[in-house]
């Protein structure tokens, strides 16, 4: 079993993590003298944990593990957002080839979250999704993105619903 080494100044020095799907807080991350960050003089040195460090994997919460028994989640993103997914996990897989020291965290994906979170039964997907590759992975895993534009498609965003993605700023 392996242990924390404890910092002198910080204890177990926990922070919380986040779940991947719904955001919300999903448990604790114990840093001890592993958490670090540059001082004035750019050398690594122990720190407290932030309050909050985020998503540090893609293991659901309690709550998420049961929707994805139920059916599967959908998680809206911004129309567009997800075309960037595969250079950035090209570009983490080359930094872990390079640094694997540094890159022990596997790729999480994060396009821009507009809010919509929906869980819906297999059969809508196996309904809504051609045979293939997409459809596979969608059933094992049990979540999927779903951008803006198509969750308008399929009904599960009414045209006269704002989401993030259909405000504009005023610049």
């Amino acid at each position: 079993m392996s242990g924390v080494l404890l910092s002198k100044e910080f204890g177990v020095n926990p922070s919380v993590t986040q779940c991947f799907y719904c955001g919300e807080d999903s448990g604790v991350a114990l840093f001890g003298a592993g958490f670090k960050k540059k001082d004035e003089r750019g050398n690594l040195v122990t720190a407290e944990a932030p309050r909050c460090v985020g998503v540090l994997d893609m293991v659901p919460c309690t709550k998420c593990e049961g929707y994805m028994k139920q059916g599967i989640i959908l998680i809206s993103v911004k129309d567009e957002s997800l075309a960037t997914l595969p250079e950035e996990r090209a570009a983490h897989a080359r930094e872990m080839d390079k640094h694997p020291e540094k890159y022990r965290r596997p790729f999480i994906p994060n396009p821009y979250r507009t809010g919509g979170f929906w869980v819906i039964k297999e059969d809508a997907i196996k309904r809504m999704l051609a045979d293939g590759p997409l459809k596979e992975l969608v059933l094992k895993h049990r979540w999927t993105f779903i951008e803006d534009s198509t969750a308008k498609e399929v009904g599960l965003i009414k045209p006269e619903e704002n989401t993030n993605a259909n405000i504009e700023s005023d610049k």
